[in-house]
């Protein structure tokens, strides 16, 4: 599946007034960027690790690609997780309610799949943003990366 499909659907969801329409947008935003995220560093031959710890080492791959572009997706994309956590698990939060939030989430979700299609038709630039990931990811036991 394309997960851009996730982002596609966090759009409508976000166009919507219902609180769980507006929990689930936030949600969908995170796990789109999150799965395109993945599928560059596999492209580049990086497989992360799957549950939980993915999270973090994909983060953190990002942020050990020294491509400026990338290294600010990392830092967002644990913002973002940040805002899916709260919209998935604290119900008592009501800012993942709003429409304002969920509309600014979808939008920064969408202008980091950009970054990322960008990134990988830059054929050079994903280059040496690959040989950096999997140079941090060789001296980082622990990374949750693994060069395939």
């Amino acid at each position: 599946m394309d997960p851009r499909l996730f982002f596609a659907l966090a759009g409508r969801l976000a166009g919507g007034s219902d609180p769980s329409e507006l929990r689930t947008s936030i949600s969908r935003c995170y796990y789109a960027v999150y799965h395109v995220a993945v599928l560059l560093l596999r492209q580049m031959g990086i497989e992360p690790l799957s549950g939980p710890q993915g999270h973090s080492a994909v983060k953190n791959g990002l942020l050990a690609s020294q491509d400026p572009g990338l290294v600010k997706i990392g830092s967002d994309l644990d913002t973002l997780h940040g805002e899916r956590r709260r919209a998935d698990y604290d119900m008592t939060d009501v800012r993942p309610e709003s429409a304002k939030t969920a509309a600014a989430v979808f939008n920064q979700a969408g202008r980091m799949l950009a970054a990322l299609d960008a990134c990988r038709l830059a054929a050079p630039r994903c280059a040496q943003a690959e040989a950096a990931i999997k140079r941090w990811a060789a001296n980082t036991p622990g990374s949750g990366l693994r060069v395939v």
